[in-house]
């Protein structure tokens, strides 16, 4: 189990609260990061280059789209 407050619990915690999260997608991407440090070849950043425009990049628009739907008032007087 990972600590409290730790990236991966904070977003299991979010999954919980915000359903238009894709739990397994976030999750990789919190791997991937880490992974990153360890890539030293252009193989294998051409594929995190592909996972990011593929599969994160959507995840953040659709994340972007939800909050400007629930919160766009509020972002307003920010």
């Amino acid at each position: 189990m990972a600590n409290p407050g730790s990236p991966r619990e904070i977003i299991k915690a979010s999954y919980a609260i915000y359903d238009y999260l894709d739990e397994e997608i976030w999750l990789e991407m919190l791997r991937a990061r880490k992974d990153m440090t360890h890539i030293y070849n252009g193989e294998a950043a051409k594929q995190m280059v592909s996972l990011i425009l593929e599969r994160y990049i959507p995840a953040f628009a659709v994340m972007e789209e939800r909050i400007r739907k629930d919160y766009g008032e509020i972002l307003k007087d920010l």
